[in-house]
């Protein structure tokens, strides 16, 4: 990382985040990297203003911490195996940006806002059963995650809870085209795969504030960071939507640096087995975006559950 030596601009500047939305992986350039934080630090003292947000992930937060929510989504799940356990084989597409669509044959995922409601249920630990099978937290939570390493019991347990969550919220897979992932590319075929999974917010919402019986959740409103931090501070999970993908907003901090100026963090679990989690940095404006690698979510784009809580 490249760090400020200004008291003005006391941020890490340039960094790397942690995630891997991609097989493909970015190289960024040293001199480029030099050249960027160069021109952002120049800019900053001749405006001699407040540090601009870079919008990803950090695990460390910058100053001296005076408010602090943690964390309290403790899992690190995804929307794979083996949490999609419960889920038929069938072509899915290899999310990548090349021309030419490529599919891959694997369990059908589970989705992003599911896989958000899976954790978010996990936090608040409600008496549930599904499937057949009492969930039993503490043991699903002795770990940040859970693989085919676990016990056949884990495992099992928790991809009954993803089924359970993604037949309550009604969802569907979205069908597509795709050229098989075989080699060479002359035997690859182009076949009907899956390119996303559909939950409606509205089936979300339906489900959290009274379909399930366990929970009781807020209206689905535009992103406010005051709803949110509210919700945060009451240790009520916040599930947050935008086209179609879904996270999870769960702690917040604020700190002071050496200048006396603050800075406000909100902590996401983004439901990719951890990668992209972390604390985003809120603009001095107020507004707030968060890319995650392959995406970058505007809060003008944003919509959100808050208040989400047992019965």
């Amino acid at each position: 990382a490249i760090v400020s030596g200004d008291r003005r601009f006391p941020k890490v500047l340039p960094y790397i985040p942690s995630y891997n939305d991609s097989i493909f992986a970015t190289q960024i350039g040293a001199n480029a990297m030099i050249q960027m934080s160069k021109n952002a630090l120049l800019d900053e003292i001749a405006n001699n203003s407040e540090a601009i947000t870079r919008s990803r992930p950090i695990t460390d937060l910058d100053g001296q911490v005076w408010m602090m929510i943690e964390p309290f989504c403790t899992t690190e799940w995804g929307q794979k195996e083996p949490y999609s356990w419960k889920f038929v084989n069938t072509w899915v597409e290899i999310p990548m940006d090349i021309s030419r669509k490529i599919c891959t044959w694997e369990r059908r995922p589970v989705g992003l806002t599911n896989t958000a409601i899976a954790q978010i249920m996990a936090s608040l630990e409600p008496e549930l059963t599904c499937e057949g099978i009492s969930m039993d937290w503490s043991y699903l939570k002795e770990s940040k995650s859970i693989s085919y390493d676990d016990p056949y019991e884990k495992w099992n347990m928790v991809a009954s809870l993803f089924k359970y969550v993604y037949d309550s919220t009604s969802s569907s897979p979205v069908w597509g085209t795709a050229y098989t992932d075989v080699w060479p590319d002359s035997e690859s075929k182009l076949v009907s795969c899956i390119t996303a999974i559909s939950t409606p917010l509205s089936n979300v919402y339906k489900y959290l504030n009274s379909g399930s019986g366990i929970t009781n959740c807020g209206n689905i409103q535009k992103w406010s960071i005051e709803t949110v931090k509210n919700s945060v501070i009451k240790i009520c999970p916040v599930l947050v939507e935008c086209n179609g993908s879904a996270f999870i907003v769960h702690g917040y901090a604020m700190t002071k640096n050496e200048s006396s100026s603050s800075n406000a963090y909100f902590h996401c679990n983004f439901g990719k087995t951890g990668n992209s989690d972390g604390y985003y940095l809120v603009n001095n404006d107020g507004s707030i975006s968060f890319e995650t690698g392959g995406n970058t979510y505007w809060d003008t784009q944003l919509s959100v559950i808050p208040d989400i809580r047992k019965r």
